[in-house]
């Protein structure tokens, strides 16, 4: 009889703890559906700029809108609030768009043969693509060799007798002082020739050991970068780090940038380079990092000036370039580039197009558009800019007018916490009963 009544408690006690799970995530999912449904409200959205469209009356089709500086400054800074509303205050689907550079790799690590180190200093070697010889363009060198700049040279041939110079003005170099640089790639022209010999000038220096190379074929697709206007906002030299000091003001906060490209006044220079980006001038983070040189001696010239980085969203960028003990160099000009971003969405004929954006809490859209872009030619869609940016007056009573509970930003952890506790209780007293049972 005991047992029968501690069953009952605890079939009891499982419903009710069953209720109350699904009470709770009723009342979450209808809060959080809640605000979903009525994610657009104008008032909500701090600014909004006209979209131009030149034939209103032209046959429907998609578009896109280039994003610029203010849109960058007054959205979120990942872009998840921007919305195309219609003359009649429709959401009209939208997908983000970035062309970004693609790079397809295809490796082939192969045998050092023939190594021979000349009088004169030159150190070479062949690589045997083998018999049925792949597409290739570029060389990776591996070295235990450190601080050194030499030049390199690549001949290719079919037979090993014939030879033809497919590279002559290669650089690699390795410098490892306060912080380490490496560039051992050389690209050249596709070749589909089954070896390569491959000659590194060292003269009068000490040879450098190379102790593996690959080649590999690399295809590579580049977009369109834009340039933004850049102004030099402040320079000097860092005595302690012995570096040079540029900080370029781009205008706007959040500016997405991703290349640097140095312009120099003087030659026969390599130094190292680290970039930092803020947006209040204050609190700056690392962006990227890397090498830049021109070399000018003995009639060859060699320069790689220009420094790629994850896409940072910074208004001011902060370069340092360490001089250590040589004279700084001079710079002319700086550039600034950045992938272009767009809005893309489908024009319908008649209608008019606002975009708007500036809602810290709005929550990321989904449209069926992200499924379909992909069968869209983003190259031949029409582009359309975008008016002055305005403000929106009534933003500002987004706070007061707010629901309660969008105004307690704790609420819901509040109600997840309280319902822990309550469903851990209740599972406590389920292993209780069923403990006591069994005796």
């Amino acid at each position: 009889m005991r047992r029968q009544k501690v069953k009952m408690k605890l079939q009891h006690c499982s419903i009710r703890c069953s209720y109350f799970c699904l009470l709770v995530f009723a009342f979450c999912f209808l809060i959080f559906h809640a605000r979903v449904a009525a994610d657009f409200d104008s008032k909500r959205w701090a600014k909004w700029r006209e979209i131009n469209v030149a034939d209103k009356d032209a046959p429907a089709s998609f578009v896109q809108v280039e994003l610029d500086g203010p849109v960058f400054a007054g959205a979120r800074e990942d872009l998840a609030d921007l919305r195309v509303i219609d003359e009649q205050g429709v959401e009209v689907p939208s997908k983000l768009v970035v062309q970004r550079d693609e790079t397809r790799e295809e490796q082939r690590p192969l045998e050092m043969l023939d190594r021979a180190l000349a009088p004169d200093g030159r150190l070479s070697f062949t690589l045997d693509l083998g018999a049925d010889p792949p597409h290739h363009n570029r060389l990776d060198l591996e070295t235990s060799s450190r601080n050194f700049s030499r030049r390199v040279t690549i001949e290719a041939s079919d037979d090993r007798r014939q030879w033809v110079m497919v590279r002559d003005d290669g650089y690699i170099f390795d410098f490892t002082r306060d912080r380490k640089a490496r560039f051992l790639t050389i690209d050249y022209p596709l070749s589909t020739r089954r070896y390569l010999r491959v000659t590194i000038w060292n003269r009068n220096e000490p040879p450098v050991e190379i102790t593996s190379a690959s080649v590999f074929q690399v295809t590579e697709r580049s977009a369109r970068l834009n340039r933004w206007p850049a102004t030099l906002a402040d320079q000097g030299v860092d005595a302690r780090l012995r570096a040079s000091i540029w900080m370029l003001d781009l205008s706007y906060q959040k500016v997405p940038s991703a290349r640097l490209e140095f312009q120099p006044a003087t030659t026969n220079f390599q130094r190292r380079v680290e970039i930092e980006g803020s947006n209040d001038g204050q609190t700056w983070l690392p962006v990227g990092s890397g090498e830049i040189f021109a070399i000018g001696i003995e009639q060859r010239t060699r320069q790689h000036l220009q420094l790629d980085y994850s896409e940072a969203h910074f208004r001011y960028l902060r370069i340092k370039v360490f001089n250590y003990d040589d004279s700084p160099i001079q710079l002319a000009e700086v550039r600034v580039y950045g992938y272009p971003h767009y809005l893309l969405f489908r024009r319908e004929p008649g209608r008019s197009y606002r975009l708007f954006y500036g809602n810290p809490s709005a929550a990321a859209p989904h449209y069926d558009l992200e499924r379909l872009s992909p069968y869209l030619a983003l190259e031949q869609l029409s582009t359309l800019s975008l008016a002055a940016e305005q403000n929106n007056p009534e933003a500002g009573a987004l706070n007061a007018e707010a629901p309660w509970f969008e105004r307690q930003p704790l609420w819901l952890w509040a109600v997840l916490v309280i319902a822990a506790a309550v469903l851990g209780r209740m599972i406590l007293r389920l292993a209780k009963l069923s403990t006591g049972s069994g005796k």
